[in-house]
């Protein structure tokens, strides 16, 4: 997962006009911690197989999501319950994401529309 993070990180560098930092992109997450994340394209383009996909790996380890707030409020809730029903937790991580909304293509965004890490003990 490390490997695909890092190749992630390093497409929206080149695609970048300054520097990107790392926890903007992965939601104030760390690469260190991910076990699985989704972008905004490949939730859209298979909405039940992302979250089924998520469910299966939830049936096996306690897990926390991040969610990206710019999610529309149907997915946003499905998400929620998801993980409410595995006893884990979430997170909605709302940035500014006018510009990104206005956009005719939003659903097709590499952005990282959700991140999975193993939940820390309390």
């Amino acid at each position: 997962m490390i490997k695909k993070i890092q190749q992630y990180i390093l497409q929206h560098q080149k695609n970048a006009n300054r520097p990107v930092i790392e926890s903007d992109l992965l939601l104030g997450s760390n690469s260190k911690k991910i076990m699985h994340f989704i972008t905004f394209k490949d939730f859209h383009k298979n909405i039940s197989g992302s979250i089924k996909k998520l469910k299966t790996l939830l049936s096996h380890t306690k897990g926390k999501l991040l969610i990206n707030g710019n999610l529309q409020q149907k997915y946003i809730s499905k998400l929620m319950k998801l993980i409410i029903r595995e006893n884990g937790d979430f997170t909605i991580v709302v940035n500014d994401g006018y510009r990104l909304s206005k956009t005719s293509d939003f659903e097709k965004s590499s952005h990282i529309a959700v991140i999975l890490e193993p939940q820390t003990k309390r």
